[in-house]
């Protein structure tokens, strides 16, 4: 299974009105990684389904079961991910090590990465399914965390039914900003449902402090002259200060920085198939970069943790 997520491999496919059954319906599921428990109930399956690179989402239905999956370790390129799933018909129940959790009709759960789990349905259930290389300091809730069926969540699945039910294909001059677009949306729900959660002894001044950086961060992080004493002074804050509130949050301004120009970087590298020197130097300056060279060393770096170890810390005083 390595290269591939828990919810699909990484290849660019679109594949609308599938239809299986038993055996089929199990190799569909082996190849997304999923083992079926053996049991005398037929099993039925419909999907829509769209792979692209790091993104996959699917609607996918089937007749109860039992899918089992295990930990494995992501390529370099697969991590700093996430992996969501919304139930949309029916309910299934999910378990893991000592934990057990419900998603009812509405609701949402993050698959954990790094932990075997269990997903049983008891009756016909669907759901759509979101595998997305997200890195999002405010949108870090823990694995196997069940999210409230809301008005952010139900605009996601909405955006994802629109396009699942749509004859574009990845191939399709604009794909890459409609991907772009459930990222988004994803994220706004993450962040939304992450509102709230805050590390023990942050006050509620330095979490909107945090948030507002974060902001910030994300509008002008593609200028290469942006910084953490430009962030300070934006936020009329000291670079002490910031300083202080990241670490409040295990981690540092300079990675958050760094982690914005490198999405960037992805998107637009996926977007444009840069064939020479000069392209790649544009995109690496569009993404924040002062050289290509440096955008490529960023991106080897890059494990998909936003945040840095205490040792790290000493490198906000430089530029990402």
């Amino acid at each position: 299974m390595q290269g591939r997520s828990r919810l699909g491999a990484p290849d660019a496919d679109a594949s609308r009105g599938v239809a299986l059954s038993d055996r089929d319906a199990v190799a569909w599921l082996a190849d997304r990684g999923w083992s079926v428990a053996s049991d005398e109930r037929p099993l039925r399956l419909y999907a829509d389904e769209v792979r692209v690179r790091g993104f996959r989402m699917a609607r996918v239905w089937h007749t109860p079961a039992r899918l089992s999956s295990h930990p494995t370790r992501a390529p370099d390129g697969q991590r700093g991910r996430i992996e969501l799933v919304t139930v949309v018909d029916g309910a299934l129940s999910m378990r893991w090590g000592e934990g057990r959790s419900t998603v009812s009709k509405g609701d949402s759960i993050l698959l954990p990465l790094d932990d075997a789990f269990e997903i049983e349905t008891s009756v016909p259930t669907g759901r759509v399914e979101f595998s997305l290389p997200l890195r999002d300091p405010l949108a870090r809730l823990s694995a196997a965390t069940v999210l409230d069926s809301s008005e952010f969540s139900r605009i996601l699945v909405a955006l994802a039914s629109s396009i699942l039910a749509s004859p574009l294909t990845p191939a399709e001059s604009g794909y890459p900003q409609l991907t772009t677009a459930v990222e988004h949306a994803a994220l706004a729900f993450l962040r939304s449902s992450a509102a709230g959660d805050r590390p023990g002894g942050v006050s509620s001044a330095e979490a909107a402090l945090f948030a507002l950086a974060i902001d910030v961060i994300d509008e002008e992080a593609s200028d290469p002259s942006f910084s953490v004493a430009v962030l300070a002074r934006r936020l009329r804050v000291s670079a002490r200060r910031v300083g202080q509130v990241f670490a409040a949050y295990d981690s540092t301004a300079q990675a958050h920085i760094r982690s914005a120009r490198i999405g960037v970087a992805t998107r637009l590298l996926e977007q444009h198939r840069a064939t020479s020197a000069e392209e790649r130097e544009r995109i690496a300056h569009a993404a924040g970069f002062r050289t290509a060279r440096t955008m490529a060393a960023r991106l080897r770096e890059w494990d998909g943790r936003p945040a840095a170890s205490p040792g790290q810390r000493s490198e906000d005083r430089g530029r990402p």
